[in-house]
């Protein structure tokens, strides 16, 4: 199990990656070192405090950075209890596995899509998960 940390300003931010439990961390020696490897960034965004009024809802959007792949950020929808989505990762095997960065932003958003609160982080450190698995982070805003 890998777990991180990250001290944001205006409050902490907890992460953990863990990588799925069926998954291996061995190399698989039939992978041609020029292809690319990919991985999958599983989030869940719970927020800190605070009732949203009725009919609103946290709506996520994220990137993880450097990746080979050049989609555009991920966007998620959720309810009132927080927001989840889930980000493909790449990189070419010749190379060493890169470590990540995730930049999101999760606004509450009312019944009649006002934004009622808003909260954008970037430049926070995740470790790259195992080709192949899952990684599964787990954020508090």
């Amino acid at each position: 199990m890998q777990t991180i940390c990250a001290i944001v300003l205006c409050g902490v931010l907890a992460a953990a990656a863990q990588p799925d439990p069926g998954s291996s961390n061995t190399t698989d020696s039939s992978v041609n070192a020029g292809s690319a490897m990919t991985s999958v960034y599983a989030l869940t965004f719970h927020p800190e405090a605070g009732a949203l009024p009725a009919g609103a809802v946290y709506v996520c959007r994220a990137r993880i950075m450097p990746s080979t792949n050049a989609a555009p950020p991920a966007n998620g929808s959720g309810n009132q209890s927080g927001c989840a989505l889930e980000l493909p990762f790449a990189w070419q095997a010749n190379r060493p596995q890169p470590a990540a960065t995730l930049s999101y932003e999760v606004n509450a958003v009312s019944a009649d899509g006002r934004v009622l609160r808003s909260v954008a982080r970037e430049g926070i450190a995740l470790p790259a998960p195992v080709a192949g698995s899952a990684a599964h982070v787990e954020l508090t805003f």
